[in-house]
């Protein structure tokens, strides 16, 4: 009796210590392939296409399996933040199984709606930068789970007017009518073309309205923009040499936006 309960114990020791190792060796493994090895994530710039007003962004995502085990229910999820924190999209990637010491990529997308973003965008004048968080979740060795926050990123946002001034406001006569020329100038850093009217009213310095005029540009991305927009001057008097200009832009994918009041004199 004493031996069976002896053997037993021995029996109990053993699957114990079998289970301790198997443990051991299957967390060490995981932290060696994922942490310390890097085995998986998501390399390289993102590939960015843009269609029908949505914005898509394809990661390479790549695992490297170099541990003792199997994984196993690969979940890759990326969240998109915006500039002050709110959730713009979300994205996961599927990989059912990845063997031991075997490697694969996949492409991990994530579609964006321009209208979404732009409704996280306050100031179309200046670059910002979204924040991406990438978390991981896993089956390792078959029986261990595990869920990791891998990293945050932060992915920059090109301002489609960068640097929109008015540089120099200048009367002339044309033979009929005074005029302003208010010479505009900015830079396309968005992704896409910009294309819309640009809209100025102008004022004296003493408050009182001057006259109005509009220019429809198209600004392809990357590129600059700089001309006049002509003002008709309603009543030549009021013209003091000095003043205020208000801006506004309105186009198709934008809406109405008010760009604020420069000064000139």
């Amino acid at each position: 009796m004493r031996q069976s309960i002896r053997a037993l114990g021995w029996t109990t020791t053993i699957s114990m210590l079998l289970l301790f190792a198997f443990l051991a060796t299957s967390i060490y493994s995981m932290v060696q392939t994922v942490l310390m090895n890097q085995g998986i994530g998501l390399g390289g710039e993102p590939q960015i296409s843009f269609s029908n007003e949505t914005l898509t962004l394809s990661f390479p995502l790549y695992v490297n399996n170099t541990g003792y085990y199997d994984m196993s229910e690969l979940n890759v999820t990326t969240v998109l933040l915006g500039p002050q924190g709110g959730v713009i999209s979300r994205a996961s990637t599927f990989v059912e199984r990845v063997p031991r010491g075997s490697a694969i990529t996949r492409e991990h997308n994530m579609s964006l709606s321009l209208t979404d973003i732009l409704s996280y965008v306050t100031d179309l004048t200046q670059d910002t930068k979204f924040n991406m968080s990438l978390s991981l979740g896993l089956r390792y060795a078959e029986a261990l789970a595990f869920q990791v926050a891998m990293m945050n990123l932060s992915i920059p946002w090109g301002a489609p007017l960068y640097n929109f001034s008015i540089t120099e406001v200048r009367p002339f006569f044309n033979g009929t009518h005074y005029l302003l020329e208010a010479f505009v100038e900015f830079e396309n850093h968005a992704f896409f073309d910009v294309e819309g009217t640009v809209h100025i009213n102008v004022y004296n310095d003493k408050g009182e309205y001057i006259g109005s005029g509009d220019k429809t540009i198209h600004v392809q991305a990357g590129y600059g923009y700089s001309d006049f927009i002509e003002v008709v001057i309603e009543d030549p008097l009021k013209f003091t040499g000095a003043g205020y200009v208000e801006i506004s832009f309105e186009s198709p994918i934008f809406g109405h936006f008010d760009l604020g009041r420069i000064y000139y004199d």
